[in-house]
């Protein structure tokens, strides 16, 4: 598990990570991990901040289904990234905020992204309370999943000051 969680950070020298699992009361599993890499000197860089795949695979991949909608487990993903600025460089652009809901709460997905002192913070949650899902659903369901793999997918944008 903690593999595939690291894994899209190979490329940015992870340092020792930290996992800590609950497994009374909600389950739940924390990875901490402290990366970095080396920049060019360029004028503006462009970062996608959201690593985990879980927030960033489409689940659905057939257009229609006829058949309802199990899911094994409910879902709570909460992503947290808080960045560090490249010395010399500033925020010119950061995806903006969404909260979208699926059914009556059913789904709830939220994007915050902020940006202060030097540091910029992102947080992406998938919070599912329902586990089946009726075939007529299955549209809206998808186009939920596309919000949400896209809005993972935007980038922060940031220029160099000096």
């Amino acid at each position: 598990f903690l593999q595939s969680v690291l894994k899209p950070l190979a490329d940015w020298n992870p340092e020792e990570e930290s996992f800590t699992r609950q497994t009374e009361g909600d389950f739940f599993s924390v990875v901490e991990c402290s990366v970095s890499q080396e920049i060019e000197d360029v004028e503006l860089i462009y970062f996608k901040p959201v690593f985990a795949p879980e927030l960033l695979e489409h689940p659905f991949a057939q257009e229609t289904r006829s058949w309802p909608l199990d899911f094994p487990y409910a879902t709570n993903i909460n992503y947290v990234l808080t960045l560090t600025l490249p010395e010399g460089y500033e925020v010119v652009e950061t995806p903006k905020d969404l909260l979208a809901t699926f059914g009556d709460k059913d789904l709830t997905f939220q994007y915050r992204c902020a940006s202060a002192g030097g540091m910029v913070t992102v947080v992406s949650k998938l919070q599912m309370k329902r586990l089946a899902f009726e075939a007529g659903e299955y549209a809206d369901l998808r186009k939920f999943y596309d919000l949400m793999v896209q809005k993972n997918q935007e980038m922060l944008v940031l220029k160099k000051t000096k």
